[in-house]
């Protein structure tokens, strides 16, 4: 069993930036999920375009931080944000984060 790791409460009080979860997306996996998502059914929405993810495994990250008001995400050095949205309608805000391990001119 893993320890029990002790964290901030999530309130108004939140300070720096914590990551939640990380993971590589290349191009070839959201049709292989194929699942489709209904706007409509939720309060936002944010859409990335598959030409923004690598083809190459590991390449385009997707990650989901929790941070306090302006704080920035947790990427890996080196990476380069191409796509971020801000859940900021409370506090601690929600960072989605697109990546890329390596550095392109896209």
């Amino acid at each position: 069993m893993l320890p029990q790791e002790q964290h901030q409460k999530p309130d108004s009080n939140f300070q720096g930036t914590k990551q939640m979860v990380t993971r590589p997306i290349s191009s070839d996996e959201p049709r292989l999920v194929g699942v489709i998502c209904d706007p409509t059914k939720f309060d936002e929405v944010m859409e990335v375009p598959v030409s923004m993810l690598s083809s190459k495994k590991y390449e385009t990250n997707i990650a989901v931080d929790v941070t306090e008001p302006g704080g920035q995400a947790i990427i890996t050095p080196g990476g380069k944000i191409l796509l971020q949205h801000a859940l900021a309608d409370t506090i601690p805000w929600i960072l989605v984060t697109v990546s890329s391990w390596w550095p392109t001119s896209r």
